[in-house]
């Protein structure tokens, strides 16, 4: 006679018997090793892993969950780019997010809204030194932004 545990549980060899057989939950690895989902080729195309894939070396970790964070992480490079350029440098030249009296200026994503609050020392992947030049980034890269918003 074969037993076969019920998905996500094995035999509890400890407690179990011959007469009666005893399940426990598998342990969970603490790392993933194996997954599906999206990927960018080398044309940047978005591409679907249909088998399960192992993401266990530094050369296949592109590996994106959802085709929706696959579009975010798409769209990032191109959208830190047109950051800086708005700004006039690279943000690790100008920002310090130690300094509490350097204002920064934002777009970050709240109850799934673009919001352009205000900071002072919070670190913010969209952070630009004026009010003025965030506003002017936020109304003209706004789709792009939209886009973005699974990974902001």
């Amino acid at each position: 006679m074969k037993i076969i545990a019920p998905k996500g549980y094995e035999i509890d060899k400890e407690n179990s018997t011959f007469d009666y057989i005893r399940f426990k939950k598998k342990d969970k690895p603490k790392r993933l090793d194996i997954v599906k989902g999206f990927y960018l080729d080398d044309t940047n195309q978005i591409c679907i892993i249909k088998e399960p894939y192992s993401i266990n070396t530094l050369d296949n970790q592109n590996i994106i969950p959802t085709e929706e964070e696959a579009k975010a992480f798409q769209i990032l490079p191109y959208l830190l780019h047109q950051r800086d350029y708005y700004n006039g440098e690279p943000i690790d030249d100008w920002c310090d997010w130690t300094n509490a009296n350097q204002d920064k200026y934002v777009i970050n994503v709240a109850q799934n809204k673009l919001q352009s609050p205000h900071y002072i020392n919070i670190k913010h992947l969209f952070s630009f030194k004026t009010e003025e030049i965030r506003d002017a980034f936020l109304e003209e890269f706004k789709e792009e932004l939209e886009i973005a918003k699974p990974l902001l």
